[in-house]
């Protein structure tokens, strides 16, 4: 009698979220910019400065939050989607015709992978919007985190 092994699909039962709040980090690339001319970068050394969900509205602050991703099999590689949506008033960058509400990509990680950033740098003086910015992390059709920063003067 034969056995077959069959790989076991991945699946990711949740996220862990920590460290909410504000940090400093090292921005190791800015990438180029995507057609809404919002920088998707690269970033190491992140350290965690603050708890907060308040974020004061000024050039260079980073905000974000640390999760590990739960599931099995561990090291299996999957592809996430974070979500950044923006206040209902939208950010207004001058080289685009219309207002932005939310920036999407697309992450390629693995299961198991412990304290992974997701974060925010206000880098442009048309970012400087006040009200709720949301940061999630989806895992299909599934929302496996959802953060929400209130940005203030």
């Amino acid at each position: 009698m034969s056995s077959l092994t069959s790989a076991q699909a991945p699946k990711i039962t949740r996220i862990d979220v920590t460290d909410v709040g504000v940090y400093d980090l090292n921005v190791v690339s800015a990438g180029a910019p995507n057609e809404n001319g919002i920088r998707l970068g690269v970033a190491n050394n992140e350290q965690f400065v603050e708890s907060t969900r308040t974020i004061h509205l000024r050039m260079g602050v980073h905000f974000g939050f640390r999760y590990s991703i739960v599931g099995v099999p561990d090291g299996a590689p999957v592809q996430l989607r974070t979500v950044a949506i923006y206040p209902p008033q939208g950010l207004h960058n001058p080289d685009v015709p219309n207002p932005i509400f939310r920036n999407e990509r697309i992450l390629a990680t693995k299961i198991g992978v412990a304290n992974s950033y997701r974060g925010v740098t206000l880098d442009h003086d048309w970012g400087l919007v006040p009200g709720d910015w949301t940061l999630e992390i989806w895992y299909g059709d599934q929302k496996l985190a959802s953060e929400t920063f209130t940005l203030i003067p």
